[in-house]
């Protein structure tokens, strides 16, 4: 017996669409910038790497 997923794809020649996230930033007058993502966090530091992701972009992280 075979789950859904990617051999579903694969053996069916179904194309797998990545790269694709919803995000909403918003920033404060006071420097306070919130971060609303399309994700789920399932435990693999999500939150700590996508704070890490938008410091980088913001210029806070060299």
């Amino acid at each position: 017996m075979i789950g859904p997923g990617t051999p579903d794809f694969t053996r069916y020649r179904i194309p797998i669409e990545t790269g694709y996230i919803a995000v909403h930033v918003k920033m404060a007058p006071d420097g306070t910038v919130t971060i609303n993502l399309g994700l789920q966090s399932h435990g693999q530091g999500l939150e700590s790497t996508m704070a890490r992701v938008a410091a980088n972009a913001l210029g806070e992280i060299g």
